[in-house]
This record gives structure tokens, C-alpha cells and sequence, in this order.
């Protein structure tokens, strides 16, 4: 398949999302948010991480239709071990953040949180997401959803059946609120683990399926992601089926319109993605922690929040780079 600019431009917007909401939550957590001034904002902003899932599974398969061969199965083994990798890279260095914030409370803040840093460390939160912080959910939900789908879709179990049945599931699950079906779900923390095979499903589905080109699906596509806060903030509708109509529309317009977003900036960023989507809350928790030290100083004071947003970008690209130049490294000493 040919670069997708489109992809690269959408993938980038979406990078920014989580980011972005983190930033904004300052509002929530001072206790004067309101729809317009955050929740509206808020839950535009969340399509980001069911964007990172679709893109998964568009990109699950090399060809259409070879669900069932040996070099299909052989790459979505290589994508768990690679998510794999990065899970476990991320959840040593949130636990190394999170291990320097306790020490910078007991030491400049005269506050102990180490009974709370210690009691985080166990294998139930590796699993599902939350150790060192809640943020590494949506990368479990991506490992354990590929490990449950890729067996089922090389024995030639249809993409769309899966689709439809995860979709109910999910369904039973976040609305019924069935017992037994909540409790698989929460194997993984915050949107669950059918929250992420219903979106991966969903990207598989659209990279086999045919389709025309629309510039109607990005009108589409904007109009019902305003429409989301407003639906899902003032009524009881299941607001999961405007989500994944959204993303479908903006993946769908994605894969019929490949030419937009071809310049050096998005292609650069596109590399940072991941990185950006995995490291930059502890990036942000780390720089918010170290300003609060400061905040009897006028400068950091006037600066906390252009530096906090900075940091949170800033951070993922160096370590990119970072762990990049080691990998270079010792595969030279290697070989």
C-alpha cells in the first residue's frame, strides 16, 4: 500500500488529543468546569485513542483478504511482541516517574505518598493498565484485543461477524451493565478491553471493504463528532454508536482521499505518534510536579501551563530519539 498522507495528517491530530485533554483537565480538577468551557472540548477530544485503534486494525493485514495466511498471522505476532515491548518499556519508566514524584512530595512538598506508590505495584495493574498511572489502558487493550482476534480471524472467522458481535458485547457490557460480560471487559481499566476490539475491528473492516471517494464523509464525519458532546452530555442515548460512526467516517474518508497532509512536518511528527500517545502524561506529571515546587516564583507562575503542554510534547520526541540512538548501540555492539 502507498503512504496514506491522510492517515499521517489524521494521525498526528489525534496524537495531540490526549495530550490535549490532559491539559485542559485543569479545569476539572480545580472544580469549575462546565459544558462549554470543558466538557464540550472534552469529549470532542476523545476520539483520539479510538482513532489509534481503527488505524490498528487498517493496518492489521498487508493485503485484503489474507486473514487466513501464514504472513498475516506472522505480522500481527509481530505487532503484539512490538506493542509488547513498548508496554513494558512504558510502564518501567511511568513507574520511574511516578517513583521521583513520591520522593520530590516527601522532600520539597512535606507530604508522604510512598504507601500509595507502593500499594500501585502489583500484577493486576500491569495487566490492566494503570501501574505507575492510569494511562497505559488503551495500549493493553490494543495487546490483549490482538491476541484474542488474531486466532479467531486466521481460522477464517469474518472481520464483520466479529465486528457485530464485539459491538453487542460492548453493548451488554457498558449499558446492561451483564455481570459477566463486565467483568472480561474490565480486564482492562478506564473504556475496557471490547472498547478496543470494537475499533480494531472496525479499521479491518474498512481496509477490506471497497469504497468510493466522498468528500461527504468528512463532512459527515465533523458534523457527528460535534454532534457527540452534546449527545452524550444531555441525553442517555448510547453514545458509542455516534463514536464509532465518527471514526468510520474519518477513516473511511482517510482511505479514499490519500493525498492530504503531504509535507515534511506531518511525516516527521507521524514518526512520534506512539510515543507521543504512550509518554507524554508522565511527561506531564513529572513538569507539573517540579513547577508546584516552584510556585512561590512569579516566572514559573506566569509560565506553568505553556511549559506543562511544551514538556508533554517535547519529552516523547527526545525519548524517541533517545531510545533509538541505544537500540542503534547495542545492535553495533551486537554485531
Amino acid at each position: 500500500m502507498n503512504i496514506n498522507y491522510t492517515i499521517n495528517l489524521f494521525r498526528v491530530i489525534a496524537m495531540m488529543m490526549p495530550l490535549t485533554i490532559h491539559f485542559i483537565s485543569i479545569y476539572f480538577e480545580n472544580g469549575f468546569q462546565t459544558f462549554w468551557n470543558y466538557f464540550f472540548f472534552r469529549l470532542i477530544l476523545e476520539i483520539g485513542v479510538p482513532f489509534f485503534y481503527v488505524l490498528i486494525g487498517f493496518f492489521y493485514i498487508p493485503k485484503k483478504h489474507q486473514f487466513n495466511s501464514t504472513v498475516t498471522f506472522r505480522k500481527a505476532i509481530q505487532n503484539i511482541w512490538r506493542y509488547l515491548m513498548y508496554y513494558l518499556l512504558a510502564s518501567v519508566f511511568y513507574i520511574f516517574i511516578s517513583y521521583v514524584i513520591m520522593k520530590l512530595n516527601i522532600n520539597f512538598l512535606e507530604y508522604d505518598t510512598s504507601e500509595q506508590f507502593y500499594a500501585s505495584l502489583t500484577f493486576n495493574n500491569l495487566i490492566n493498565g494503570t501501574i505507575g498511572g492510569v494511562h497505559l489502558w488503551f495500549l493493553s487493550g490494543a495487546i490483549l484485543s490482538l491476541v484474542c482476534l488474531s486466532p479467531l480471524l486466521y481460522a477464517g472467522v469474518r472481520p464483520g461477524i466479529l465486528f457485530l458481535t464485539v459491538v453487542i458485547l460492548y453493548y451488554l457490557s457498558s449499558e446492561v451493565g451483564y455481570s459477566k460480560i463486565l467483568m472480561l471487559d474490565r480486564l482492562v481499566a478506564d473504556e475496557g478491553m471490547l472498547f478496543a476490539m470494537m475499533f480494531i475491528l472496525l479499521g479491518v473492516v474498512v481496509r477490506e471493504t471497497e469504497f468510493t471517494k466522498r468528500n461527504s464523509y468528512l463532512y459527515l464525519g465533523v458534523f457527528s463528532l460535534i454532534f457527540y458532546p452534546f449527545l452524550t452530555y444531555y441525553t442517555e442515548f448510547p453514545d458509542f454508536i455516534v463514536l464509532i460512526f465518527t471514526v468510520m467516517m474519518f477513516i473511511l474518508y482517510a482511505k479514499t482521499t490519500s493525498h492530504i497532509g503531504n509535507n515534511k512536518i506531518i511525516l516527521n511528527l507521524n514518526r512520534y505518534s506512539l510515543y507521543v500517545y504512550i509518554f507524554h502524561l508522565s511527561f506531564l506529571k513529572l513538569s507539573n510536579k517540579l513547577l508546584q515546587i516552584n510556585l512561590g516564583n512569579t516566572y514559573w507562575q506566569n509560565w506553568w501551563y505553556p511549559l506543562i503542554i511544551l514538556t508533554g510534547l517535547i519529552g516523547p520526541i527526545v525519548l524517541y530519539h533517545t531510545v533509538n540512538l541505544l537500540k542503534t548501540k547495542i545492535h553495533t555492539m551486537v554485531t
